[in-house]
């Protein structure tokens, strides 16, 4: 019997190895199909990227004046500029900080910023490319108000600006699609509130351990791991995904990612403020199949057990599936890595179920281009740049 018993578990056993190893060919073929540029091995190596440039970064100081205007003893804010990919980092560093610190922290997406960002606010510049048109008009805005700038871009005229006025850039790895960059942007953000006072230290390498281990078992069976469970059931529907403070930037992340990896519509909303308002869309009638994801950290308030609880019983009585995104723990920062390659992977999987290259983002390119043909962008900025360079 024992025999009997040890020979059917490694039949088992050579059985689950046989059909991993089929889906790892299988997904090994659509990465050659349709990734023309490999964007898998930059997901596959953010927590690593994560580590590699936070040691980099602590190489950068914060000079003692930028443009005329002394490091404040005291900060008044962090405001985060930046747009699309580039603003993903500022909502996480607003959310690891939220009862950390008590200096406000603020994202602004557009090109103007609010009445109160002048002298003792740190103003971090998040472009990738450096030329993000909202971002540069934003940040000259803001040196003319004397606030203290920083800058994170892999160079444009936003590296020429810091540059010219004597602020920190902390440079990015260029050559690849901005959003793949988030790991060096995190990376740069928190040394920038470290030296900036505003922060503790972390430890990079305990921080990325967890999703190290998560990129181990995606490696092993892509096709088997959790995202790519997840991402097969998005297929074909409409996703909508939910979150929670202080993971709702992983949330939000997974919506743009399925936006841009697999050109699809997706939507986002933010818990409990949905409970308000987007569940009672619950009692028409269903416009579309749908597919919920709930982004979840490893621990979370009763209320919202109970919340996320109650969304899925209404979930299940419009015959609405639901699955979820949940971190293992370690502490925020690592919570945020590993949710980090969970949604990353999700999106880049759906991608290839439906056959598009998750790298090109040919609409968001058209609109620039119409930006420049019509308004001639680039040559108002650095026109406006001159104008500002010229005072200081």
């Amino acid at each position: 019997m024992r025999q009997r018993a040890g020979l059917r578990l490694l039949l088992g056993q050579r059985l689950n190895n046989l059909i991993s190893l089929t889906r790892l060919m299988e997904f090994e073929d659509l990465v050659q199909r349709y990734d023309k540029s490999r964007m898998v091995d930059l997901i596959l190596s953010s927590p690593l990227e994560f580590e590699e440039y936070f040691e980099k970064y602590g190489e950068v100081s914060l000079p003692p004046s930028v443009a005329g205007v002394r490091m404040p003893g005291e900060w008044k804010s962090i405001v985060v500029l930046g747009m699309g990919g580039s603003a993903i980092v500022g909502d996480i560093l607003r959310s690891y900080l939220l009862d950390r610190v008590d200096v406000p922290v603020e994202v602004v997406r557009d090109m103007r910023i609010p009445a109160h960002v002048g002298e003792g606010a740190l103003l971090i510049a998040v472009s990738y490319s450096g030329n993000t048109m909202e971002t540069l008009k934003a940040a000259m805005e803001g040196v003319r108000r004397g606030a203290y700038l920083v800058a994170v871009t892999s160079g444009g005229m936003l590296g020429q600006l810091a540059a010219k006025v004597g602020a920190a850039i902390y440079e990015l790895p260029s050559g690849r699609p901005s959003r793949t960059a988030l790991p060096p942007m995190l990376a740069a953000i928190l040394r920038i509130v470290e030296a900036a006072g505003l922060a503790e230290p972390v430890n990079a390498r305990e921080a990325a351990a967890k999703a190290r281990e998560v990129v181990e078992e995606i490696r092993g069976d892509p096709l088997g791991s959790r995202p790519a469970r997840i991402a097969a059931e998005l297929d074909g529907k409409v996703p909508l995904v939910y979150s929670y403070q202080p993971y709702s930037p992983l949330g939000l992340r997974l919506k743009t990612q399925i936006n841009e990896n697999a050109k699809y519509h997706a939507f986002y909303a933010e818990l409990p403020e949905a409970d308000h308002n987007e569940v009672m869309g619950w009692e028409g009638g269903l416009a579309a199949p749908y597919h919920a994801v709930f982004v979840r950290g490893s621990k979370e308030p009763e209320e919202l057990t109970v919340i996320i609880d109650y969304w899925r019983e209404i979930l299940g009585e419009r015959g609405v599936r639901a699955s979820e995104l949940r971190s293992s723990g370690g502490g925020r920062l690592s919570e945020y890595l590993e949710l980090m390659v969970l949604v990353d992977f999700t999106s880049y999987v759906l991608a290839l179920m439906r056959g598009v290259d998750p790298t090109p983002v040919v609409t968001i390119s058209r609109m620039k281009k119409v930006l420049e043909d019509r308004l001639h962008v680039s040559v108002h900025l650095r026109r406006e740049m001159e104008e500002l360079l010229s005072r200081h």
